[in-house]
């Protein structure tokens, strides 16, 4: 049977961790708009065309709902497990 790990002390560098993805407020605005006029039924091809999760959906929704424009905006996760918006700055004053 094949070994499915890479080989040790190959002298190759691991690969790059993959860059996440961001969404822009206007784009998931545009994505819940569309997932909200989707026949009954057929809601899973939004996030499937779009390559998303459900729940990204339902979380941005709720997220509309709760606070409009504001809560969809991009946000920075610190080291320190602290979330800032992007426009707060990355500094904290704790």
């Amino acid at each position: 049977m094949a070994s499915t790990t890479a080989p040790t002390g190959s002298g190759a560098a691991p690969a790059p961790r993959p860059k996440r993805r961001t969404f822009t407020a206007e784009y998931k605005l545009r994505v819940v708009a569309g997932y909200d006029a989707t026949p009954s039924g057929e809601e899973g091809a939004v996030p499937r065309r779009e390559r998303l999760y459900h729940p990204h959906v339902i979380e941005w929704r709720q997220a509309r709902e709760a606070d409009g424009l504001g809560a969809l905006t991009d946000h920075v996760r610190l080291a320190t497990g602290h979330t800032h918006g992007c426009g707060t700055g990355l500094t904290t004053d704790e």
